[in-house]
């Protein structure tokens, strides 16, 4: 093979791998009626991720606590090339007391406010929505958020919780002793 052959193989080899990583990567959280779902997309793949069917394992268990515990570095690094498409929220006040009711949707509908301040031009389309039911039903919470990051920032973020687990795992399999 000549030299200008493997260039083209390795150039095409690169701008694969550039248009892998520039994949814009989804994610859809909805809350509705105390039901978590979550399903992650990349390009035409849609992948339901929560809630799995059946019983959890301790396998299961044990990966949860380990994302709780070391997931909060990966996601601070890789926040701000989040985009955030859509957020729902749609909250209903309700209770078999008027005044609770009104004072629920008082409070969160100063809430919603300050969301939607805080949204406009960080968020491309919301919804936020607050009712009272003053008839006795009962407080209902729906909400649904749409997450678009690239590839590359969802590696990015596995790699960072790799290391923070692997660090946190050294640390406690070989504490260190005070001398």
């Amino acid at each position: 093979m000549s030299a200008l052959t493997i260039c083209i193989i390795l150039l095409s080899i690169l701008v694969l791998l550039a248009t892998l990583l520039a994949m814009p990567v989804r994610m859809e959280l909805t809350y509705d009626g105390g039901t978590l779902t979550m399903t992650g997309q990349l390009g035409p793949v849609t992948v339901p991720l929560l809630p799995r069917p059946g019983k959890r394992t301790q396998r299961e268990r044990w990966l949860t606590r380990l994302l709780w515990e070391n997931g909060g570095e990966a996601i601070y690094k890789v926040i701000g090339s989040l985009h955030i498409e859509f957020l729902r929220v749609r909250f209903t006040a309700g209770g078999p007391d008027p005044y609770d009711a009104a004072m629920a949707y008082a409070h969160m509908g100063a809430a919603l406010e300050a969301l939607d301040h805080f949204a406009a031009g960080r968020i491309e389309e919301t919804d936020l929505r607050a009712d009272v039911d003053f008839c006795g039903g009962d407080t209902v919470l729906d909400s649904c958020m749409r997450l678009r990051a690239h590839l590359f920032h969802v590696l990015w973020a596995g790699f960072c919780f790799g290391t923070g687990f692997l660090r946190g795992y050294s640390q406690k399999r070989h504490p260190k002793t005070k001398g």
